[in-house]
């Protein structure tokens, strides 16, 4: 059987025939890429002179490898992925090289919020306009499209001229519109995640035991939550406390509460799929959060339902 060490030698001799002949004197490069306390992920990469890396996980395909696959057809797929991956990225780039960024008028139909954790992004957040909420940031950016987007610097920004809370007006108007949100009953939905039905579009009382709330698109769906009244409308339907669980930058998982669920089983669950399931760069928080319909703000829950009591917050919430 194959050897995670003996199948990256594999990639690093090998994986280069597998490309075109203009690849030919790049060098496979093989990294840990790791966030703060989060295990390393081994990726792999062709480095082409001083052009930053472009890194696959290597895990999949060592699995795939290990549980019998041809091994030059495994590499021959990842080569594929790779060059399809540089492609999109060098559109994303000529796309984004023609936005006026200094030029608010012509972008601030763009703006967006999304939200990642402070900690694990603290250097990216140096230059960056955002607002912080607990142990999480809102980043600004400009949403050029689905796959391309560019933040919000502070230099960017003070040449814009616009006064803050009209740019978080403006983001929030354009997220309701363009990126929409959806909710719906992770148990009652296949796999893979095909005509979903979005149970904010209904009536009748929110009685499932998970749900995912996210966005149309499926991606940096968690800001969702700040959108104004989509949790007061939640709870009045829930009618029972539930918890909220920042599962990644994409969407959030809600578990409604249930006498034999604490705050300390939903905050195990969520960090175990937070190492297990969830990609580094996708990582949003550790902590629970919850949703107090008595002060209309969203918060960090520190205790259990039965023994919190409703405080006020100085950090704001989107009514």
């Amino acid at each position: 059987m194959i050897t995670l060490s003996q199948f990256e030698e594999m990639l690093k001799k090998e994986w280069i025939s597998y490309f075109p002949e203009h690849y030919r004197d790049c060098r496979v490069v093989i990294e840990d890429v790791s966030k703060s306390n989060r295990p390393a992920v081994r990726k792999v990469g062709v480095r082409r002179g001083t052009e930053p890396v472009l890194l696959l996980p290597i895990a999949p395909c060592y699995e795939a490898v290990r549980k019998g696959a041809f091994a030059g057809n495994i590499l021959k797929k990842m080569a594929e992925e790779y060059q399809q991956r540089e492609n999109m990225r060098k559109h994303i780039a000529a796309k984004i090289q023609a936005v006026d960024v200094c030029n608010y008028e012509t972008v601030k139909d763009k703006v967006i919020f999304t939200l990642i954790n402070q900690k694990e992004n603290s250097e990216y957040l140096q230059d960056a306009v955002y607002l912080p909420f607990e142990d999480l940031a809102k980043v600004f950016y400009i949403r050029v499209d689905e796959n391309a987007r560019i933040k919000v610097t502070k230099p960017m920004y003070s040449q814009w001229g616009v006064n803050f809370d009209a740019l978080k007006k403006t983001a929030r108007e354009n997220m309701q519109k363009k990126l929409p949100p959806l909710l719906f009953n992770v148990e009652a939905c296949p796999f893979p995640l095909t005509n979903v039905k979005n149970c904010l579009a209904e009536t009748e009382s929110l009685t499932g035991g998970l749900y995912n709330l996210t966005n149309a698109e499926f991606h940096l769906g968690a800001a969702v939550m700040f959108y104004p009244d989509v949790m007061e409308q939640i709870t009045q339907r829930m009618k029972e406390p539930f918890y909220i669980l920042p599962s990644s930058v994409d969407d959030l998982m809600l578990v409604p509460k249930r006498e034999e669920l604490t705050l300390t089983d939903v905050r195990d669950l969520l960090r175990i799929a937070n190492r297990e399931a969830v990609a580094p760069e996708d990582y949003l928080s550790d902590n629970v959060y919850c949703y107090d319909s008595k002060t209309k703000e969203i918060r960090m829950m520190h205790e259990d339902f039965e023994v919190e009591k409703p405080k006020r917050r100085e950090q704001e919430y989107e009514r």
